[in-house]
């Protein structure tokens, strides 16, 4: 009996907490020295759409015999019997939207390392444009894992590469390009089937567009600075 009250308590606390993390990608922080001499630039691309889901209540008024039920009911009789009931229901409405949080990232992070991010007439652009998430190997054998265990464990492999593109303002030509590449990866479980893994965050294409943006944006700026340096 004593082993089975903690065993009991550990089940259940692992069945209330939902999904664990087992694996995922480090975030990779770049360490940016400043750069002497540093030119001003102007930041262009870094461009992103993010997709937040707004609630919408309705109130919907039936009507119907005493034997519904459910929702809020407002006895009004008619004379035959009948009630007016009203209940509420909640939409959640797709907010498409762009954003310039990575853009700003960068900025920031070039200001940082000694470049000048605001002058009227700068002397190069930097523009960096963001790639669509690609699948990595292995994605049969993940969907074969997730179905197979009842969707109570999940991993996902991506991968998300951006173009680097830097040009001379005073002549228009480019000077530099490189193609950036950051690639990811989670996994997780859970004790609760069918519904466990729904909202495991580092599984979500949310949380990994994220994430290599981020990554892409630091990178961006680290390759930028290395042109500089030359």
């Amino acid at each position: 009996m004593k082993c089975t009250i903690p065993a009991f308590a550990l089940a259940a606390a692992c069945l209330a907490a939902g999904c664990f993390t087992t694996g995922k990608t480090e975030f990779p922080f770049a360490t940016i020295a400043n750069v002497a001499n540093a030119p001003s630039v102007k930041v262009e691309g870094f461009a992103a759409t993010l997709t937040d889901y707004i609630p919408v209540t309705t109130t919907t008024t039936a009507f119907g015999g005493d034997a519904w039920g459910g929702g809020r009911r407002h006895r009004h009789r008619h004379g035959y019997g009948s009630d007016i009931r009203t209940y509420n229901s909640v939409t959640y409405v797709p907010d498409i939207h762009s954003t310039d949080a990575y853009r700003d990232r960068a900025v920031a992070l070039l200001e940082q390392c000694g470049f000048v991010t605001r002058a009227p007439a700068a002397q190069y652009t930097l523009r960096c444009d963001f790639g669509e998430l690609e699948q990595t190997q292995g994605l049969w054998k993940r969907r074969l894992l997730y179905c197979g265990t009842l969707f109570m464990a999940d991993c996902e492999a991506r991968a998300m590469s951006a173009e680097l593109r830097i040009y001379e303002n005073a002549t228009g030509r480019l000077v530099h390009s490189e193609t950036l590449v950051q690639e990811y990866a989670a996994s997780g479980w859970s004790l609760i089937p069918f519904f466990g893994m729904q909202d495991h965050e580092p599984t979500q294409g949310v949380f990994i567009r994220h994430f290599c943006r981020s990554a892409l944006a630091d990178k961006a700026v680290e390759a930028a600075a290395a042109f500089f340096r030359r």
